[in-house]
């Protein structure tokens, strides 16, 4: 290989050999040969470019330190934040499987929760220092390997996220109709690896399995009349979805208790006070709570008293249509399928009675 491109340059060049241009003439002809090499493995357009500028830095006399992030999401950007402010001379280079920043904080905050989404105005300044770049549409493990980055940088920082679903571990959990909630709300966010995603919504009662702010979340959109997602930045095509749903009842199951109920009460509160739609709770559960509340910390004991309130309110709100309830001890045994073989519902144990109930539901 040496000889031929000795041969090429020396056919193309003067008859004076000088080893020097030789040596750049070399590197080039790797170079765009590592280019034509990434084409076919449709790598990043810009990848080759990049890796070229990297390893050009990396021999040159420069000693500024480069810091490879990878992950755009709330951690990337925070550690990358960290890096600059305490660093005055470090480069970062943010790597992102997906073709845009954010992660989380795009995709996966409820369309609804503006506020939380403003954090991304901090981002946008992270990523527009002159000594941060975003890489996106690379995906390390299979454009690029940890090893092969090790080589272009001077530290490695992993800040992603889970790639894959949690499994329940039950039977009937890979049948038509059982979502994960990580699609759901891909879905009802844009996110472009769910663009082929779409949910059947003509089930009148629709089963979530959990009780945290994820599964709050999706209740609240599930539920929210179509006048108040309007004004949200939730697509256009969802929306569409939304006002030929016939969902107008969303069960979440939780496996213990109110103690240890892992959604906070900002969540809850804005699903109880969902206009149009009534919180059901069983006050048996909540009635001897009142007699331990006062030993409760109180972040936790606030929350339990806004769900005692509600379980043992007997007011009524005006027209409603939806209604949002939550079924303590229940532990999932079997998803079940109808003759078509999708999901028609699932079957949980009760730990407070020791009996075994069916909940029927064509969404889960």
């Amino acid at each position: 290989f040496f000889l031929v491109q000795w041969c090429l340059y020396y056919s193309t060049h003067d008859s004076t050999f000088s080893f020097v241009p030789f040596w750049w003439f070399l590197i080039h002809h790797i170079m765009e040969m590592f280019a034509q090499i990434a084409t076919k493995l449709r790598l990043h357009k810009s990848l080759p470019r990049i890796i070229n500028h990297r390893i050009y830095s990396s021999s040159s006399t420069s000693k500024l330190p480069r810091i490879c992030v990878v992950g755009s999401g709330p951690a990337g950007f925070y550690t990358t934040q960290y890096i600059l402010k305490n660093h005055n001379t470090a480069l970062v280079d943010i790597y992102d499987r997906l073709p845009v920043p954010f992660g989380l904080v795009r995709y996966g905050v409820a369309p609804d929760h503006q506020e939380v989404k403003n954090v991304m105005n901090s981002f946008v300044t992270t990523a527009t220092n002159p000594r941060c770049t975003f890489i996106g549409n690379v995906n390390i493990g299979r454009d690029l390997t940890v090893p092969e980055l090790l080589t272009m940088y001077e530290g490695v920082v992993l800040t992603y996220g889970a790639a894959g679903d949690r499994q329940l571990g039950v039977p009937g959990e890979g049948l038509p109709g059982v979502h994960s909630a990580r699609q759901l709300v891909g879905w009802y966010n844009g996110d472009p690896e769910s663009s082929n995603f779409s949910p059947q919504l003509d089930s009148d009662t629709a089963v979530i399995v959990g009780v945290g702010n994820v599964a709050i979340d999706i209740a609240r959109i599930l539920l929210s009349p179509i006048n108040l997602l309007q004004h949200t930045d939730i697509p256009d095509t969802v929306l569409e979805r939304l006002k030929t749903r016939r969902i107008n009842k969303v069960i979440c199951l939780a496996r213990r208790g109110p103690l240890e109920i892992a959604a906070t009460i900002k969540e809850l509160r804005e699903i109880i006070n969902l206009p149009f739609c009534r919180t059901v709770l069983d006050k048996n559960i909540f009635l001897p709570l009142k007699e331990v509340l006062g030993s409760i910390e109180r972040p936790r004991k606030r929350l339990i008293q806004l769900l005692i309130e509600t379980a043992l309110d007997s007011s009524s709100k005006e027209n409603i249509n939806s209604q949002f309830e939550i079924k303590f001890f229940r532990n999932p045994v079997e998803i079940v399928s109808n003759d078509s073989g999708s999901v028609s519902g699932i079957k949980v144990y009760n730990s407070s009675s020791s009996n075994e109930e069916f909940i029927p539901t064509s969404l889960l």
